[in-house]
């Protein structure tokens, strides 16, 4: 069970109605997120980066542009048909775990002419757990930063403020590793900065490229209805909530599996019928029964 490539999120059967039906993804504010790595060890692990390899850049985040704080995050994870996931997140096993391609994001951005490191405002990525793992990373991505076609002077100033401002929301403590979590992140602050950005650079220089940039950035915030940013009661809590839309997506058909719960009801060929209805190609041996055995219940 479970296709490659694919990543997870349970849920209850109410809200994969209400996915399908509205064709949106709800990414709550991640304000209240309490389990990722403090962000005094996310600056001293990219501190410590910067002092082994990169002295001569500044080590202070620059307040003007900083762009930290504000997120939208849905959960996924790579386990699939989960005892523990589907106790926690899936209705105590009445609800369903639903298999999303991140691909469906990566060629849309590519259709768009925005690639990973320019069209990082949304990003789907997997949680680090490793103090080892994420210096690797951080120093694979100031890298990527240097040797950018765009304004090194800029960024050459920023780089400190960029690297924490990437990592800050992909990394939690060691402990949680067993969750094998990815999150879809939205970065409000990060779109804005980045349609500033291509604006002054395209002002400065003249290069078309940078106009380009602008433009495509702006129709994405608008296909992806990202901008739209309004308050729903999630989990008996009245959260901050993106709304982010499918309906760009759907031709890359983003949802590819659907597992019950093993105390799931729901009949396979009207939720197939339904699916149909609403754009989403879902076949019948993609929608599966969990294989964890019910426990008796009397």
């Amino acid at each position: 069970m479970g296709q490659k490539g694919l990543v997870y999120h349970y849920t209850s059967i109410e809200t994969l109605y209400l996915i399908m039906k509205n064709k949106e993804l709800w990414l709550p504010s991640f304000f209240s997120t309490d389990d990722m790595l403090e962000d005094g060890e996310i600056k001293k692990v990219v501190r410590e980066v910067f002092e082994e390899h990169y002295k001569d850049y500044p080590q202070k985040i620059d307040k003007k542009n900083w762009l930290g704080g504000e997120y939208y995050v849905m959960s996924f994870t790579k386990n699939v048909d989960s005892a523990t996931h589907f106790s926690q997140y899936g209705n105590k096993g009445k609800g369903v775990c639903i298999g999303f391609d991140p691909s469906c994001i990566e060629e849309y951005m590519n259709s768009m002419a925005l690639y990973e490191e320019y069209g990082s405002f949304v990003e789907l990525k997997e949680i680090i757990y490793s103090i080892q793992d994420l210096k690797a990373m951080v120093e694979e991505h100031i890298i990527r930063c240097l040797t950018s076609p765009f304004n090194q002077e800029m960024i050459n100033r920023l780089l400190f403020s960029i690297v924490i401002n990437k990592f800050e929301s992909m990394a939690k403590t060691p402990n949680y590793k067993p969750e094998q979590e990815v999150r879809l992140l939205y970065k409000p602050k990060d779109s804005k900065f980045l349609i500033n950005f291509y604006d002054e650079a395209y002002k400065q220089t003249g290069n078309v490229l940078y106009n380009n940039m602008y433009k495509h950035t702006n129709e994405v915030l608008e296909e992806l209805k990202l901008n739209t940013i309004g308050f729903e009661c999630i989990s008996g809590r009245i959260r901050k909530v993106c709304k982010m839309s499918l309906v760009p997506l759907m031709m890359y058909n983003p949802i590819k599996e659907i597992v019950l719960g093993p105390y799931c009801t729901q009949d396979k060929k009207e939720l197939i019928e339904f699916a149909h209805l609403n754009g989403f190609m879902i076949r019948s041996k993609d929608v599966k029964q969990s294989r964890i055995k019910p426990r008796n219940t009397k």
